[in-house]
């Protein structure tokens, strides 16, 4: 059908030039034939007085002798006709209008038929009356004749034909432009329409061809022999870009990353901008697959962006995912492939091109499994879910008191055993269930604080930590609904973000924060040191918290440089009111040192491992430890 589509417009155009062509036609035509009836008048009024002399000279000749009695009334017979068609015919109407010709004509109609007798019996050789007769109509000779000279030359006829010149001319203009304007237009719907059918496989911001485009040319390919190559491109952080630099930039790098492509690709590889940051190429006839991959590794570390901020160095990599064919393939299957290697590759975070291999179908299996499994979870808060919470204590390093609770997350899976917590919020993430997770939550915290109808003390906070696509503005005023409805006072909780997530959009997370402290609710910086590590964007947060990473405490008795490190997140952290929770506290070496370099509280299995909400009740009865020994160590 697309094919069909310029030749239908050809043929639309050439109908309409065929038409014009026939109304010009018929416009001439016309013309023609008015011009006809025109001459049509002038003939008939020519052909009276013609007739009129040949009578009066067969009256001449009929008196000489030279004419006889049948030429004579033949002669008066065609006058007669003529005067009469003259009156009566339709040709000679516009000149019956002028002014007196009609009564003229009239009267020599009414002399013919008084002499109609006289004509009739005059005997020849009678020289007498034949002179008579001509004396009576020869004066009409001139009658007609002036008639026809004031007729013709009036200054009526004359600007008559004038304004059908003009019209004809103005006609044949409009034609002319009709004409030209549909040939313009004409072109303009061509030129539209192969700009639209170019807009229709192609990206209008890479100029690189699209999803549609694509995936024609790969079934195409499909059925072609020889081996072929997909190759699927994401960049990633590419959603950070547009936020914190703005869309502008990101639109820049997506252009880039359009003409590296087309700069470290060979002419004739596939090169496609699938929708917002994803690309796709497809190479066939391939001489040298290990050429190929070693290119397409080369062109991975050129798909590098690097932004100066005034406190950080932005970068944004590329993730490649490959499937290889040999010969006719299946297109669907192809694509499915390489999407599998792609996540693959974004999920280890590697910097090499990820071939498909088939122990990743295996593990796309099991996650669609684990899906389906959480989303099933997500619906229940009853202790019998093998997705449920579990609270690990946090002892605050100078009276060794518990001072809180971070609640985690567990899930025994029947199928696939203990799940870690990280795949869990991917899972959640990845797949849109952000709201439903923090709405299972609340109601499970809600459901453990009530258990056995026994209260929690009010002075520990309950810290928990929420997916990152919640975290927008409306995120204050859900959090007081849902903490009014569970019986949770807003003092007693502790939210806690990662700097990645509080750095992507800055200002939306300063409102976010303000707007938590005025409900009461303490925020925590979470993992700080693994993210941006900026002290200038701590002091702008303005969180109550900063919880240093388990990675600078393990060993931290034993290696100087980490002290150093801590020891000043430490001092300006209390400069800016911020206190600091040491995590992963796993020895007493660790608890001394992290309490020397000035921290407030320490979490980590040193203190306990995370406890079901039975044993936590059960710990609540020993908040306080016992302080153990001094021992010596270096600073």
């Amino acid at each position: 059908m697309a094919r069909l589509r310029p030749w239908l417009l050809y043929l639309m155009v050439l109908v309409f030039v065929l038409l014009s062509g026939f109304s010009i036609a018929g416009y001439f035509t016309n013309v023609h034939l008015v011009s006809v009836q025109q001459q049509s008048s002038a003939w008939s009024l020519s052909q009276l007085q013609l007739q009129l002399q040949r009578f009066c000279l067969s009256l001449q000749l009929y008196e000489a002798g030279r004419r006889d009695k049948e030429q004579l009334q033949l002669s008066y017979d065609l006058l007669w006709s003529r005067v009469d068609i003259f009156l009566q015919g339709r040709d000679s109407e516009a000149l019956r209008r002028q002014p007196g010709v009609t009564e003229q004509i009239t009267q020599l109609a009414a002399l013919l038929r008084a002499n109609a007798d006289t004509i009739s019996a005059l005997p020849a050789g009678e020289s007498t009356r034949s002179m008579v007769l001509g004396g009576v109509f020869t004066p009409f000779q001139e009658v007609i004749n002036t008639i026809m000279v004031d007729t013709l030359t009036s200054s009526e006829s004359l600007q008559s034909l004038r304004t059908v010149e003009r019209a004809q001319q103005q006609l044949a203009f409009s034609l002319i432009g009709l004409v030209i304007s549909g040939l313009l237009l004409a072109l303009y719907l061509l030129r539209q329409y192969r700009r639209y059918t170019l807009l229709a496989l192609h990206d209008p911001l890479t100029s690189l061809a699209n999803r549609s485009a694509f995936q024609m040319q790969l079934q195409q390919a499909a059925h072609q022999p020889g081996d072929a190559l997909l190759c699927l491109i994401d960049l990633n952080q590419f959603k950070e870009v547009n936020l914190t630099l703005g869309q502008a930039q990101g639109d820049a790098m997506l252009q880039r990353t359009g003409r590296r492509l087309r700069a470290n690709l060979p002419a004739t590889a596939v090169i496609a901008r699938l929708e917002s940051d994803d690309f796709a190429v497809l190479l066939t006839d391939m001489a040298d697959q290990s050429v190929v991959l070693c290119q397409l590794q080369q062109l991975q570390q050129v798909l590098l962006f690097e932004y100066f901020l005034p406190d950080r160095v932005f970068q944004v990599r590329a993730s490649m995912g490959l499937a290889l064919s040999k010969g006719g393939f299946d297109a669907d299957a192809l694509l499915a492939q390489a999407s599998m290697a792609l996540d693959q590759a974004k999920r280890s975070h590697s910097r090499t091109p990820v071939l498909f291999a088939d122990a990743m179908a295996v593990a796309v299996s099991r996650r669609r499994a684990l899906l389906e499994s959480i989303s099933m979870g997500l619906m229940d808060v009853s202790i019998s879910n093998p997705l449920r919470l579990v609270y690990q204590p946090l002892y605050a390093l100078d009276c060794r008191e518990m001072s809180g609770m971070e609640v985690l997350v567990r899930w025994q899976h029947p199928e696939f055993g203990a799940i870690a917590p990280l795949e869990i919020i991917e899972l959640v993430e990845n797949n849109g269930l952000g709201q439903t997770y923090a709405n299972w939550l609340l109601e499970r915290i809600r459901h453990d604080l009530h258990l056995d109808e026994l209260p929690w003390p009010s002075h520990l906070r309950i810290a928990i930590n929420l997916s990152p696509s919640i975290f927008t503005t409306q995120l204050p005023q859900w959090l007081d609904s849902r903490l009014a409805q569970i019986g949770l006072p807003a003092a007693q909780l502790l939210v806690e973000i990662t700097e990645t997530i509080a750095m992507v959009e800055f200002k939306r997370s300063q409102f976010i924060v303000n707007e938590l402290h005025k409900l009461g609710i303490t925020v925590a910086l979470d993992d700080f040191g693994t993210g941006y590590s900026s002290l200038s964007y701590l002091r702008e947060l303005q969180v109550d918290k900063l919880k240093i990473d388990k990675s600078f405490i393990r060993q931290l008795h034993a290696d100087r440089k980490q002290r150093m490190f801590v020891r000043h997140i430490v001092r300006l952290s209390h400069y800016l009111d911020v206190s600091v929770v040491a995590e992963g506290i796993e020895t007493e070496a660790e608890e001394r040192m992290a309490h020397k370099l000035g921290c407030d509280e320490g979490q980590g299995y040193y203190y306990a491992r995370p406890l079901e909400a039975e044993a936590m009740r059960l710990r609540l009865g020993q908040e306080r430890l016992p302080r153990p020994e001094p021992h010596a160590h270096g600073s």
